[in-house]
């Protein structure tokens, strides 16, 4: 009798557990119209590309006009950092329009580059670029946290698909569009080109991002054939280095580095001047216009060799969305690559 009792509770055991182990391992079947209520009540998981995936880590990362969903196997070490950071890591990211709120969103992404599969072929480190369906809840938006459940379907050779509960972080950058033209140091942001008159004669400023640039570093960088102005919102004691972690505006030239005056203007297709962002809270710098067209009057008065020091004045303007512009005179760390 009890021989009996063992073997039927053994067996049970076993049933419950398959049972168990069943329920954890069901799937959201592939689907060109993903529905919300088809969607399991369990963390996101699925296969990306023929391999198991696990959504350990959803952020959210609303800007001006969109917003991203970025879903890692892996949490990053600190909070609405920039995931593409870890780039061994596979990560799927997808582009929505607007800024999200409570409610449910259920759409297709014919535009391939407002998703990409990054780093899920294990032969070599890639982004792959697809279409996609998606179904979207959001339940809540609380605490920079959000809450809600989705599945997404992926037009690729392998029917990818991934779908299940999440608790997100919810990131907003700090871009602002700016619609209006304005105002830094008393000059106007404009496309019109500049003048030495046009800088002022005031310690420089500048608008980056939408909102005022904290300035903590210039530097001039004479690389023999060419030179650059960076300037940064952190200070570092290895200038000439390329520095992570620090947002940073810079105007690039093919030109030698000489005292004199420069004019540039996007419009006439001058291949020799190059203005670009660095934004650490930017995943992809075309986000905030990183080819923009600019608007430069830059002198150079002063380069101290000896004690590595240079002399100028600036003001510039470009055409991205938040209207980045600097303006005013500057004193600068020189440094020779």
């Amino acid at each position: 009798m009890r021989k009996t009792v063992l073997i039927f509770s053994i067996s049970l055991l076993f049933l419950i557990l398959h049972n168990c182990s069943a329920e954890k391992k069901l799937t959201f079947k592939w689907t060109k119209a993903p529905k919300i209520e088809n969607i399991p009540n369990q963390p996101i998981s699925g296969k990306v590309r023929g391999s198991d995936f696990q959504g350990i880590y959803v952020q959210f990362d609303e800007e001006a006009d969109e917003t991203k969903i970025y879903i890692s196997p892996k949490k990053p070490l600190k909070s609405c950092k920039q995931i593409s950071f870890f780039v061994k890591d596979q990560q799927i990211v997808i582009s929505i329009k607007g800024r999200l709120r409570p409610g449910k969103y259920i759409e297709t992404i014919s535009v391939a580059k407002n998703c990409k599969l990054t780093n899920f072929d294990v032969n070599k480190k890639d982004t792959f670029y697809v279409s996609v369906n998606y179904a979207l809840q959001i339940d809540k938006i609380q605490d920079k946290l959000v809450i809600g459940k989705i599945a997404i379907c992926v037009n690729d050779d392998e029917k990818s698909v991934i779908a299940g509960t999440f608790t997100g972080e919810y990131c907003a950058t700090r871009y602002k569009v700016i619609d209006q033209p304005h105002k830094v140091n008393d000059t106007l942001w404009s496309m019109e080109k500049y003048t030495l008159k046009d800088i002022p004669n005031k310690q420089i400023k500048g608008m980056f991002i939408g909102s005022e640039f904290d300035i903590k570093q210039i530097l001039l960088k004479d690389n023999g054939t060419d030179f650059s102005l960076e300037i940064r919102n952190k200070k570092s004691t290895l200038p000439c280095t390329t520095v992570f972690g620090v947002d940073s505006f810079q105007v690039n030239s093919k030109l030698p580095l000489k005292k004199g005056t420069y004019f540039s203007h996007f419009n006439d297709k001058d291949r020799n001047w190059h203005v670009g962002f660095s934004y650490v809270r930017l995943h992809d710098r075309g986000d905030l216009g990183y080819n923009a067209s600019w608007n430069l009057a830059l002198a150079i008065d002063s380069i101290d060799k000896t004690n590595k020091i240079g002399h100028g004045r600036i003001v510039v303007s470009c055409n991205d969305k938040a209207k980045t512009m600097f303006a005013g005179s500057f004193k600068a760390e020189y440094c020779v690559k």
